[in-house]
């Protein structure tokens, strides 16, 4: 129990170590560029040392970009590829795309200021798109193995690309709103509308 509970807080240090250097290097892009961005000052606006910081991440880049959104664990990918949990496609791929602590610990303020960032710095987007798109395609695998498929085909991907899509349309509209409700909210009345699709449209 005790080796537990030292293993569950040192892993929360990590965590907060991780989010710190992010936060801290979205700050200084913002205010000198990605040009005036060093390791060496990230590591001085934190206090930790270079070494620490390539515990953690590649390059400034990286740590700009924050840690990525994983695909559920291990546990909920077996779930997802055994039909579950609920046997509708579109609510467990949803499901598997559920907000962790790692997309939305920084908070509302700290993604517009990393939405502003890829905005301004090309390099910046390429490499974000270049993450979206690998998250993709590993969920686009998972729905073709869910399928009892070894690769993913077209119908898999298409699948994936809208899931994900209606994933980032509720993150937006979660960065952009005042209220208090959580990012799960919005991301659920986006897949709500992508869901309604398939029914006779209502004019108001």
């Amino acid at each position: 129990m005790q080796e537990s509970a030292t293993l569950g807080l040192r892993e929360s240090k990590k965590r907060a170590t991780r989010r710190e250097l992010t936060a801290a290097a979205r700050r200084l892009a913002a205010e000198h560029g990605l040009d005036g961005v060093t390791v060496d000052k990230i590591c001085a606006e934190v206090g930790v040392s270079v070494r620490t910081f390539f515990n953690y991440f590649g390059s400034r880049e990286e740590s700009i970009l924050g840690e990525p959104q994983p695909l559920g664990d291990d546990t909920t990918r077996q779930v997802f590829r055994d039909g579950g949990p609920t046997g509708e496609l579109l609510a467990d791929v949803m499901w598997l795309l559920e907000p962790s602590e790692t997309g939305v610990s920084a908070g509302r303020e700290d993604l517009k200021l990393a939405f502003a960032l890829f905005g301004r710095e090309p390099r910046l987007l390429a490499l974000q798109l270049a993450r979206g798109w690998q998250h993709e395609q590993e969920l686009a695998l998972l729905i073709a193995e869910r399928r009892g498929l070894a690769a993913a085909d077209s119908s898999s991907s298409t699948v994936a690309a809208v899931a994900k899509s209606a994933h980032f349309r509720g993150l937006i509209d979660w960065v952009d709103a005042t209220d208090e409700q959580p990012l799960r909210v919005y991301v659920q009345r986006a897949t709500d509308v992508l869901a309604a699709l398939g029914q006779p449209d209502v004019t108001t």
